[in-house]
């Protein structure tokens, strides 16, 4: 039991997760969240890839175990990007399985289950062990694009244009808040992680801050294209589009290679 949550905290730290298995995600980000960690979760490999390069996170923990890809192929892809630890979280505990996922490039191999203190201390290790100047790297490399459906943001100049090439205008807050969304790449944000995003504040249970927000940034968005939907549900909100590979790869591209590694594969019945 952890008893001094507050005294090691890395605020600056952001961890992407890459499994299908929406419990398995949900007790990681329930705990690196009270590390005030920033986490995001995705459920499939050619999401995370997306993500991974929207997010530009320092630490990605991915179970290889995924539907309707290669795991491996994914893992050896983002450990060739580099500016980042890649560590791989899987129920198997066979030591050609460890060796196999360590030649391919992780920094990292965790049999699940795995308690969650030593989770978080294998985590900063990678991230220790990154490259100091990494972060640079990061800042250097980041893409200044990203696209869902028929709309692509510009990062560095905060707009938002169109398939047809037309600006839509969004405030600060909804710039944010829409940026935070594509990043989840089709995954609910939920309303206290939009308000810390896009408000910057702390969400109470009776502000409806963000509900008007999204409201706000529906509009504009229907009135932009009407292709890019915004969607609410239980765990908040998320994007819908008409364009089924929206956000598989950012700017409508698969990644150089990526057929040839075998990343896309159909659904096995």
């Amino acid at each position: 039991m952890d008893t001094n949550l507050g005294a090691i905290s890395d605020p600056d730290l952001t961890v992407l997760v890459i499994d299908s298995d929406p419990e398995s995600c949900a007790v990681i980000s329930a705990y690196l969240a009270r590390r005030h960690i920033q986490t995001y979760c995705v459920p499939s490999g050619i999401e995370g890839l997306a993500a991974a390069q929207n997010l530009a996170p320092d630490v990605i923990l991915i179970d290889p175990e995924l539907s309707n890809a290669n795991g491996y192929a994914i893992v050896r892809l983002l450990a060739q990007r580099g500016a980042h630890g890649v560590m791989i979280l899987s129920e198997l505990t066979d030591p050609a399985d460890r060796i196999a996922g360590l030649e391919i490039g992780a920094d990292d191999y965790i049999c699940k289950p795995v308690a969650p203190r030593e989770l978080l201390a294998r985590i900063r290790a990678v991230h220790r062990r990154v490259p100091r100047d990494a972060s640079v790297s990061i800042m250097a490399t980041k893409p200044s694009l990203a696209q869902f459906g028929a709309i692509t943001m510009d990062l560095t100049a905060r707009t938002v244009r169109t398939a047809c090439g037309e600006d839509i205008r969004l405030t600060g807050a909804e710039f944010s808040a829409l940026h935070s969304m594509v990043a989840a790449g089709g995954q609910a944000v939920s309303r206290d992680r939009l308000s810390e995003v896009a408000l910057r504040r702390t969400r109470h249970s009776d502000d409806r801050s963000v509900d008007k927000l999204i409201g706000k940034l529906r509009q504009k968005l229907n009135a932009g294209n009407g292709q890019t939907q915004i969607q609410c549900g239980h765990g908040g909100y998320r994007l819908m589009t008409s364009e089924p590979d929206a956000w598989r790869v950012p700017l409508g591209r698969r990644s150089a290679g990526a057929d040839e590694q075998g990343l896309y594969q159909p659904a096995v019945a």
